[in-house]
């Protein structure tokens, strides 16, 4: 088998692919869409100090306020940002500026960890320009100024070579003891990705390269990154696989962090290239998302359950248009197991959609509820966030009222931060 190239060039100038997103209007046919919900733009990024191109997932504090990242700013290296409820408005503040040695272009969003801090990776920065992971943290409450803006440490700054290198869609996770895994698109043994763990080390972190993927046994470059279940494992996805364009892994703890692999796609019925990373329910069912292939051509929603010592693969929705416009961010599920998620061309228009598929026991039935027309957002490559009363919050990384403002004259826009009300 051919060993595949460094592409880096196709993840540090990821903003190419709006190319095609532009260029991608069309009118494709999806199952039933319901306009009954409320779309609001709560925020529309104009490429200045707020930053532009959030790709992330937004998470939520108990407050309702949001957090994320915007991939760009006007240094070029990108931004940590709050959007905070006051009333019935939402105010945008920058909390960190990326400056390139401490990370840059951080692409998967943040989350909370164990102590509530915000940690994150960035996707490029650091020493060696391969990327980071960082903690987030205010300032003391003696500071003065209107603005504030918090406080960053670098955790680990990659190395490449036998490090990790280029971390793509990562958001870090932790587990039960407050380690932090992450994954990267290049580096490790074999130059093709890694698994990273981050352990508490007194005051410190200790990294340690968890497992290098092997283009030739198990697949090549993970995009996002890992969930964990109660036990420990971790489960992931890769991008390409040895037969077939990416697979659905498991890391097991108990047996000194084996990889096994779950499931390979095959790019026909089942789809292909997954990108979003996985969720996990509470009986150990994984979903997840491709974003290419499928009966529809636009990727597939799935879902991967344990079958006695083997896992049964089901596809739960199969989008319709173009390929490469599916799902490119993990699933959100509610509390009656229902799932929601974001499209990144396919939808009506060409430009995205918002969709939930509701669990019944005949199966699940899929329901657009929204599809972007760029004036209010278009390529939403992040997931979803749902507060207590069913409202839906997330990001699209183009399109907005300011278009020409990125990505220049006639470009498609900044991208918003949007709201879904029932």
């Amino acid at each position: 088998m051919e060993r595949r190239g460094d592409t880096s060039n196709s993840i540090v100038q990821i903003n190419l692919a709006v190319v095609a997103l532009a260029l991608s209007v069309f009118l494709a046919a999806v199952s039933p869409v319901a306009q009954a919900q409320t779309y609001n733009v709560l925020h529309t990024f104009t490429g200045q100090g707020d930053g532009y191109q959030p790709y992330g997932t937004l998470i939520m504090d108990k407050g309702g306020n949001l957090y994320g990242t915007s991939s760009e700013v006007g240094n070029g290296a990108g931004t940590i940002f709050q959007l905070k409820h006051a009333g019935s408005n939402w105010i945008l503040k920058t909390l960190y500026s990326f400056s390139g040695p401490d990370g840059a272009i951080p692409y998967g969003g943040v989350a909370f960890g164990p102590d509530g801090a915000l940690y994150g990776v960035a996707a490029q920065g650091g020493g060696d320009n391969d990327g980071t992971i960082y903690r987030l943290t205010p300032q003391a409450s003696s500071c003065k100024s209107v603005s504030c803006p918090w406080i960053l440490t670098t955790l680990h700054s990659f190395a490449g070579a036998s490090d990790g290198r280029l971390p793509h869609f990562v958001a870090p996770v932790f587990d039960a003891k407050g380690n932090l895994y992450c994954t990267t698109g290049l580096g490790g043994a074999n130059g093709e990705g890694a698994i990273v763990q981050l352990a508490r080390s007194g005051g410190g972190w200790t990294e340690s390269i968890i497992h290098s993927m092997n283009d030739y046994t198990e697949g090549a470059y993970p995009p996002s990154g890992v969930v964990a279940d109660q036990a420990g494992n971790l489960y992931g996805v890769i991008e390409y696989s040895p037969n077939g364009p990416g697979s659905v892994f498991e890391l097991s703890a108990s047996k000194g962090w084996t990889l096994s692999i779950l499931y390979n796609f095959d790019g026909r019925a089942d789809g292909g290239t997954p990108i979003g990373s996985l969720i996990i329910d509470g009986a150990g069912n994984l979903f997840g998302t491709t974003s290419t292939d499928g009966n529809g051509g636009a990727g597939t929603v799935f879902e991967l359950s344990p079958a006695g010592s083997g896992w049964t693969y089901t596809v739960l929705h199969s989008f319709t248009g173009p390929n490469n416009g599916g799902p490119a961010a993990p699933l959100t599920m509610d509390v009656s197991g229902n799932l929601y998620g974001t499209a990144v061309t396919a939808g009506a228009n060409g430009y995205g959609s918002v969709f939930k598929l509701t669990h019944t026991q005949s199966g699940w039935t899929h329901t657009s509820l929204h599809d972007f027309d760029r004036s209010d957002g278009a390529g939403p490559y992040g997931g979803l966030v749902l507060d207590s009363n069913g409202n839906i919050y997330g990001a699209t990384a183009y399109g907005g009222a300011t278009g020409g403002n990125c990505l220049g004259p006639g470009g498609i826009g900044c991208g918003v931060i949007f709201e879904i009300t029932p």
